[in-house]
């Protein structure tokens, strides 16, 4: 089954459509609660499982049990060429490094292979800051019992006990630099925080930048983490933490990353690639608020639909965006299978999750499967019921799927990507 999005614009340039990529996934990589790498992450989602979990979060000792979602611990420094860098790595940035070097090494790619005045980096951050816990160790040495709490005591020895590189892990963009400086990538490069839609727009300037000759491959994705305890107090003080008596629809956040190494389609024909999937189109829009946000949702998703070009039209699988209205895909679509939202399994991933999300589709309808999460409704007695909802087969082979993601600030985007079946492969790549 397939949706098509009809529209009655005519053929020019004048429409303002987007254009037709025509770029290779050569490589995916993929941290999330439900695991570290894609193994695990596709066998647990196809299973149904889920990684939410009501418990106090790591380091916030002091707050009540909520819904939250926690990545695996693992060990990165085996795996850098400059270990000594995970000093300089906040959680989030460990777990877009684990992901970025999971895809490199599943692209086929050597290190230095690619010119590295040619190989770009695009990365989504979620929003950072200062992290109170960075100085809780000098400010209980300096304001003992018996002092008083006046900034002035944090000079001499408490001075040395705050982390001296803890400015760097604020930086937005400071991943992308290690990430550069890991891969030795000084080609094109940015870093977006737009929540949850950054990562379509960072794959999109990569694509961008590979079809109009700038680059010769691209390291993109998006991480971020949600629980570290200035951001949990944060979301606690604005009242979207789910807790036991909850309603599932509140946040539950949770942390992860994924990334991908893009080519363009001739260049990995060339070197044989095992071509994971094919980005075919990338469209972003602004959403005006309205009063009935369901429909306006479903309205909006329309619209950007048929700004895509019409080859990126019809589509057999969508993803809907986890932050809006439930039935706004299907209002937009029409009859086709549609994810409701993976964030069920893996909970909220801020800046991360068109990233997870775009991975963990192509990757289980490669395997034949729209993936199955794990649902949650309020029971009866007020706490969070667990049903699963079974995995709808897919007939159709290397199926082209719409992946939806939208920020609470009302902005949109729409990536059309087709994934390429595993027992159906010509040198590695979708058979046209």
């Amino acid at each position: 089954m397939s949706a098509h999005v009809h529209t009655q614009a005519p053929h020019s340039s004048l429409t303002g459509r987007s254009e037709v990529f025509d770029i290779a996934v050569t490589g995916i990589g993929i941290v999330t609660p439900l695991g570290v790498g894609r193994a695990v992450n596709l066998e647990r989602l196809l299973a149904g499982d889920s990684a939410v979990k009501n418990e106090i979060p790591l380091g916030v000792d002091s707050c009540d049990a909520i819904a939250s979602a926690r990545c695996p611990d693992f060990d990165l420094s085996g795996l850098l060429r400059f270990p000594k860098s995970i000093k300089y790595m906040s959680r989030p940035v460990q777990l877009a490094m684990r992901a970025a070097i999971e895809a490199f090494e599943t692209s086929g790619l050597e290190r230095g292979q690619i010119d590295p005045f040619r190989f770009a980096i695009f990365t989504a951050s979620g929003q950072t800051g200062l992290d109170y816990t960075d100085f809780s160790r000098a400010l209980d040495f300096a304001w003992g019992p018996d002092h008083e709490l006046d900034f002035r005591l944090l000079g001499g020895i408490p001075s040395k006990l705050i982390d001296p590189y803890f400015s760097l892990r604020t930086l937005g963009n400071g991943g992308m630099a290690l990430l550069s400086t890991e891969f030795g990538a000084k080609g094109p490069s940015g870093n977006f925080v737009h929540s949850e839609t950054a990562p379509a727009l960072a794959l999109q300037a990569a694509c961008t930048e590979l079809a109009e000759g700038r680059c010769d491959g691209a390291i993109v994705g998006g991480f971020d983490s949600l629980l570290h305890p200035t951001s949990l107090f944060a979301l606690s003080e604005a009242g979207v933490l789910a807790g036991d008596t909850a309603h599932f629809q509140q946040m539950v956040p949770a942390e992860g990353a994924a990334f991908f190494v893009i080519e363009r389609r001739s260049d990995a024909l060339e070197r044989g690639a095992n071509i994971f999937a094919e980005i075919l189109g990338i469209e972003c829009s602004l959403e005006p608020p309205a009063r009935n946000g369901e429909q306006s949702s479903g309205r909006g998703l329309r619209k950007l639909v048929r700004r895509l070009p019409e080859t990126c039209q019809s589509f057999h699988f969508a993803v809907s965006p986890g932050s809006a209205a439930s039935g706004s895909v299907a209002d937009a679509l029409g009859q086709v299978p549609i994810v409701s939202s993976m964030t069920r399994a893996t909970g909220y991933l801020g800046a991360a999750t068109a990233a997870v999300e775009l991975a963990l589709g192509l990757l289980s309808v490669r395997e034949g499967f729209v993936p199955s999460v794990t649902a949650m409704e309020t029971s009866d007695d007020g706490g969070l019921a667990i049903y699963d909802e079974s995995s709808a087969a897919l007939e159709t082979l290397d199926p082209t799927g719409i992946f939806f993601s939208h920020s609470w600030s009302g902005q949109i985007a729409a990536i059309v990507a087709r994934a390429c079946s595993e027992e159906r492969k010509v040198y590695g790549v979708c058979a046209p």
